[in-house]
């Protein structure tokens, strides 16, 4: 999927999981790497100390929130 061309008008983020080692870009969320979650060109990536589940993470949720929040607000 990173392979895919992004349209350049649609703005993406990153949200990478650490399994508490700390130590990107040799970091892994236990099933990808973090040189594979990295997405150049992100408007932000925000590393949490999650497993592969970063969404379900309190501090993925609440980047979540950030991200929509901002959207929301550019668009008026």
């Amino acid at each position: 999927m990173n392979t895919l061309p992004l349209p350049k008008d649609v703005p993406y983020h990153s949200i990478i999981g650490d399994r508490g080692r700390g130590d990107a870009p040799n970091s892994s969320d236990g099933v990808v790497a973090y040189w594979c979650s990295h997405a150049d060109g992100a408007k932000s990536e925000k590393i949490v100390p999650s497993s592969h589940g970063a969404n379900q993470n309190p501090e993925g949720i609440a980047e979540v929130e950030r991200i929509l929040k901002q959207h929301i607000g550019s668009k008026g």
